[in-house]
C-alpha cells in the first residue's frame, strides 16, 4: 500500500469520538485508535517502511515538530484536529 492509501484507511478507523483515544493507554479496547495505532492497523504487520512513510506524512499534517503521540495526547486536542491532520497528509501524498 502507498502512504496515501494507508492514511485514507487509517482515518476511516477513527470516524468519531467512540473510535478515537488520546493519551498513553487505550481505555476502550481494539476498536479504538490513536493516529499511530490506526496507521499501524491500516498498514498491517511486517510493512515497516510503509508504516514509517505514512506516519511521517501524518506528522507533517500536524504542522508541529514533536512525536505524534505527544501531539495527540495534548489535553486540548480534538478529533477535528486529528481529521484535519489526516486530510492534510492525505492531500500531500495524493501525487
Amino acid at each position: 500500500m502507498t502512504a496515501h492509501e494507508i492514511l485514507i484507511a487509517a482515518k476511516a478507523l477513527i470516524p468519531d469520538e467512540e473510535h478515537w483515544w488520546r493519551g498513553d493507554e487505550n481505555p476502550r479496547g481494539e476498536a479504538c485508535y490513536c493516529p499511530l495505532t490506526a496507521i499501524a492497523a491500516a498498514t498491517g504487520k511486517g510493512n515497516f517502511e510503509e508504516y514509517r512513510s505514512a506516519a511521517e506524512a501524518f506528522l507533517k499534517g500536524t504542522r508541529v515538530d514533536c512525536w505524534i503521540s505527544l501531539w495527540n495526547g495534548q489535553t486540548d486536542r480534538t478529533l477535528a484536529d486529528v481529521h484535519v491532520a489526516f486530510d492534510r497528509a492525505i492531500e500531500a501524498t495524493a501525487q
